[in-house]
């Protein structure tokens, strides 16, 4: 069994209202068979999550557990490196775009120190794929992150996971240069 399920029902459905384990991402409103959508519009057919409602905002979560960077003395094995979020600001009423209504929030585990964290708080700007948000563009400039997969023409499954870091990165407004309007 994933570790997801354990490390939601103990650490987060406590401290909401309602919860719901949704059996398919459509059942919490998200717009595709596996989630969200791309910038572009397209589905991003990413898998591997867990699905929920949290007082009927719909949340994608997957915790990821794995082995420390070999240069340390600490065994992580089977704990967790980081956890993701990726919700849904307005659900069934917007659009389910990642970088628009649905924004990735990453929770890092410092203490096992994993190759996508340091434990200073400072994130590896490494390539995993792309340089999907949660590995990588808390690092970077914001024209780093809008030129990377902050673009509505990048067409992989991470299109649009660095956008929120751009906001963030912004002093919590959108910076100039992002690819959607509101």
């Amino acid at each position: 069994m994933s570790s997801t399920p354990i490390f939601i029902e103990k650490y987060f459905i406590p401290y909401f209202k309602t919860a719901k384990k949704c059996k398919t991402p459509k059942e919490c409103n998200f717009p595709c068979d596996k989630g969200w959508r791309r910038l572009d519009g397209e589905c991003a057919n990413n898998g591997g999550y867990y699905y929920y409602l949290f007082d009927s905002y719909p949340v994608a979560t997957r915790v990821t557990t794995g082995t420390c960077a070999s240069s340390q003395n600490v065994d992580c094995s089977n704990k967790i490196e980081y956890v993701e979020f990726f919700v849904d600001i307005n659900g069934a009423k917007g659009s389910g775009i990642l970088g628009k209504d649905v924004f990735l929030i990453t929770l890092f585990n410092y203490k096992c120190k994993s190759k996508f964290a340091k434990g200073d708080g400072n994130h590896y700007g490494l390539k995993f794929g792309s340089d999907a948000g949660h590995h990588g563009a808390y690092s970077k400039s914001i024209s780093e992150i809008l030129n990377g997969n902050c673009r509505i023409s990048d067409t992989s499954i991470h299109s649009g996971e660095d956008c929120g870091v751009a906001i963030v990165k912004n002093n919590w407004k959108v910076p100039k240069g992002y690819p959607i309007r509101f």
